[in-house]
């Protein structure tokens, strides 16, 4: 059948005394599954369906994030990774057509941030305390459990701890987005 044509059809009895004789017309049904999304901090996305359909009812969205998962209704996502990933969504009417529309996103660069140093010290043995995966770009700040101490805002430095204590860095990125490590150090 094709669309906007008009279908005739014309029923009689077996003697040709009567006749009903019908027209109709089909309607296409357009269904255009679509999204927008935003990135935010730390891998989450925010999806919205932007989908529209044409002769029909949209019933079902069903959301492939690109990275295994299939879900239902999906507002948001959290990625493991920075990197780029196909997203799919597919949309279904009520009349069971099914269409499907998948873009390239790409989440932005957040850090899985560690601290590296002893974690056991003797009482007045420098060490060196570090943290990896921080863009060179990001302000950083330290801190320590003991009240009063004082770190540069380098991604290391050196300290003689003489108490056990917490060391903790926040890392502020150029988005404006924050991350947080801690180590304990037993002296």
């Amino acid at each position: 059948m094709l669309p906007n044509v008009t279908y005739t059809c014309t029923l009689s009895d077996e003697l040709g005394c009567a006749e009903i004789k019908v027209d109709t017309k089909l309607d296409p049904v357009v269904l255009k599954p679509s999204f927008e999304y935003t990135t935010g901090c730390g891998g989450k996305v925010e999806f919205k369906s932007t989908s529209t359909v044409a002769g029909d009812n949209m019933i079902s969205w069903i959301w492939d994030a690109g990275e295994g998962e299939v879900s239902g209704e999906m507002s948001s996502h959290t990625y493991s990774t920075y990197g780029d990933y196909d997203v799919t969504l597919t949309a279904t009417t009520e009349n069971g057509c099914k269409q499907s529309y998948t873009e390239t996103i790409s989440v932005p660069y957040f850090p899985d941030l560690k601290i590296n140093t002893d974690a056991n010290v003797c009482n007045g043995k420098e060490i060196t305390i570090s943290a990896e995966n921080i863009e060179s770009d990001s302000d950083i700040k330290w801190s320590s459990s003991v009240a009063g101490q004082t770190f540069p805002g380098l991604s290391s430095f050196s300290t003689t701890p003489t108490q056990s204590q917490i060391y903790s860095i926040k890392v502020e990125d150029q988005r404006g987005c924050t991350y947080t490590a801690s180590k304990e150090v037993r002296v």
